[in-house]
């Protein structure tokens, strides 16, 4: 049915939702050169006086969307765009770019832009919007949200458009290798010397070094672990997979649940912290992990070992990121051993998944025990 109404007629008679329209306009930005284009409410939450997060020239930028379903007065748009506009200051942007699925004559638009001083403002209304959709680089976006299929006319277009993007983006990749490349012989440099110098300081090694009277701590990795450590070792792991490039090395902002397919949250066997909760309380892990660790470089395996199985336990009941928990917290584990127990972590350590989850299982309610000792049992 859409194919045969007018991009204009679609867009005036928005019947998608609030949340689809903020998905059109977060790729009309991408479309019109916006950077860091971050959208802040795409599953209906609060947004803070801001539909979209963006970046215009190095400056920070709020976009709001108004699509109301029927035909608005243009009091009823400036009320919307003024409301909007307060989100400009309370987030520290310089401009507001202001999407609305209706028409605008010059004289109102030069009304809304004076309201707006002398903070900075974009109107994109219905004519302005449908001009970049039925343009070969919108044609895309038209597509998949208004559902308004390409002529072949339109197809050639945007593949002539689509191949010159695409020629533009290799060329700025490779120079991106280039500059990579430049950076890692840089790095290899480093730490070829590095080695040298530990080479020629063996006893730097050791997690004391006496000097003088006073013992120094030589740092192993994770005796100052910390967020931005963390974010990184789950962008490796991660690097290969499918996971998408933008919940690499981000901690959650969704709430999630563990248990069978197809079930709900009510039916979950597992339920790790609430978004809002994951950064203070993984800040709140590493800071403890970070003061006992001095203690335990001289402690006894089994107190190392009741350390390592609630650090372990409390990761995964955090839950930090979407996906690949486990395979960051085993990772850190297999690190966290090799230093304070000079002993590796067995790939049997998993080769039961119902022994390892009931032994988590058991964590959640008080009791470590199983976890210590499927961790005693597996160090090689």
């Amino acid at each position: 049915m859409n194919s045969k109404l007018p991009t204009e007629a679609i867009l005036q008679e928005w019947r998608y939702g609030q949340t689809q329209a903020e998905r059109l306009c977060a790729e009309l930005l991408h479309l019109e050169s916006y950077e860091s284009v971050d959208p802040q409410g795409p599953l209906g939450g609060p947004d803070g006086l801001k539909d979209v997060l963006c970046k215009k020239d190095g400056e920070n930028w709020i976009a709001a969307v108004y699509f109301p379903p029927t035909r608005q007065d243009f009091s009823s748009i400036r009320k919307k765009f003024i409301d909007d506009l307060g989100g400009v200051s309370k987030n520290n942007a310089e401009g507001i770019v202001f999407f609305v699925n209706q028409r605008l004559t010059p004289g109102e638009r030069t009304s809304l832009l004076s309201v707006a001083l002398p903070k900075k403002a974009e109107i994109y209304h219905v004519e302005r919007i449908r001009g970049i959709l039925d343009s070969p680089k919108g044609y895309g976006v038209r597509l998949e949200y208004l559902r308004i299929p390409m002529t072949q006319e339109e197809q050639i277009g945007f593949f002539s458009v689509l191949r010159d993007d695409l020629t533009k983006r290799f060329l700025e990749q490779e120079k991106s290798l280039i500059e990579l490349h430049c950076k890692v012989d840089t790095f290899m440099m480093q730490t070829g010397s590095f080695f040298a110098d530990i080479g020629r300081q063996p006893s730097s090694l050791l997690p004391f070094q006496d000097v003088g009277e006073e013992p120094k701590l030589i740092h192993f990795p994770t005796a100052n672990l910390s967020i931005g450590q963390l974010r990184w070792l789950h962008r490796v792991i991660t690097d290969k997979s499918r996971s998408p490039i933008t919940q690499r090395g981000h901690f959650r902002s969704l709430s999630v649940w563990i248990g069978l397919p197809g079930s709900g949250p009510e039916e979950a066997r597992f339920s790790p912290a609430p978004p809002e909760e994951v950064f203070p309380r993984i800040e709140a892990l590493l800071e403890h992990w970070r003061n006992r660790y001095p203690a335990l470089i001289h402690a006894a395996p089994d107190a190392i070992i009741k350390e390592l199985a609630a650090f372990h336990h409390c990761f995964l009941s955090i839950h930090p990121f979407l996906d690949a928990n486990g395979r960051v917290a085993r990772a850190i584990l297999q690190q966290q051993a090799l230093e304070l127990l000079r002993r590796n972590i067995t790939a049997e350590f998993t080769s039961d998944p119902l022994t390892y989850y009931d032994a988590l299982h058991k964590a959640d309610e008080g009791d470590k025990v199983d976890l210590e000792n499927l961790i005693r049992a597996c160090l090689e």
